[in-house]
């Protein structure tokens, strides 16, 4: 006999499911969201709230190699931080940098 909790799990189970194969549908239909929503008769603010939680459950952690340099190799007249994010973005921080706009660009990239 299934309890009252968990008829719930497996209704809240079923909903994952249903939504993600929507949204698979979706990305792979090349229609507008609101197309999409049309042709199945699914509410885009539900949709669009729905794509919002499975890009998060989806998201997935990446690491990147970090390289260890030496102190005899850091140039000595000109202290600096140097971020590198991918092959995308390098940041160098020099000393009297404006922290507020280093705040500024990493909040941008973190969007």
């Amino acid at each position: 006999m299934m309890t009252s909790r968990g008829k719930q799990e497996s209704t809240a189970k079923a909903s994952v499911s249903y939504w993600n194969a929507h949204i698979e549908a979706w990305q792979a239909s090349g229609k507008t969201q609101a197309e999409y929503c049309r042709q199945y008769e699914l509410k885009l603010k539900e949709f669009a709230y729905q794509k919002r939680k499975f890009d998060k459950s989806s998201a997935k952690a990446v690491f990147h190699p970090v390289r260890i340099i030496e102190e005899k190799e850091i140039e000595k007249s000109s202290p600096s931080l140097s971020l590198k994010i991918g092959t995308s973005y390098c940041i160098e921080v020099r000393e009297g940098f404006n922290p507020v706009t280093l705040k500024q660009i990493v909040e941008t990239l973190d969007r």
